[in-house]
């Protein structure tokens, strides 16, 4: 069973008068309507930036700092990382891939790709 939580909301009386009448007037709890409201914000947001997953901005900070070490040290041993692996990384950041499918990149790209820099 799902466990409801209440929220407090400081909205202006007159909004909240007209959002109440509008919900009696299509027969339909208040309650109802604003969780649809806000999972067609969350829809919105999500079409915009990603996927909306449930780590931290910590959790965010640590693992771009990680994945910045390892593109750091990539570069230092003088290789170039490809657009497409990149891309993998940047869709991983924001919850599209697993970490199996930038991998799965990598050791593609290990096999063909990674170009060495002329010195």
């Amino acid at each position: 069973m799902v466990r409801k939580r209440s929220v407090n909301l400081g909205v202006e009386r007159e909004l909240r008068d007209r959002f109440n009448a509008a919900a009696r007037l299509e027969q339909r709890p208040a309650s109802q309507v604003l969780r649809d409201l806000m999972h067609g914000y969350i829809g919105e947001v999500e079409r915009k930036h990603g996927p909306i997953g449930n780590r931290s901005a910590w959790e965010n900070l640590k693992r771009g700092r990680r994945l910045a070490n390892a593109q750091a040290s990539i570069e230092l041993e003088g290789y170039v990382i490809p657009d497409d692996m990149k891309a993998v990384v940047e869709q991983f950041m924001r919850n599209e891939v697993t970490i199996d499918a930038v991998g799965g990149k990598a050791d593609e790209l290990a096999r063909s790709q990674f170009i060495r820099r002329s010195k």
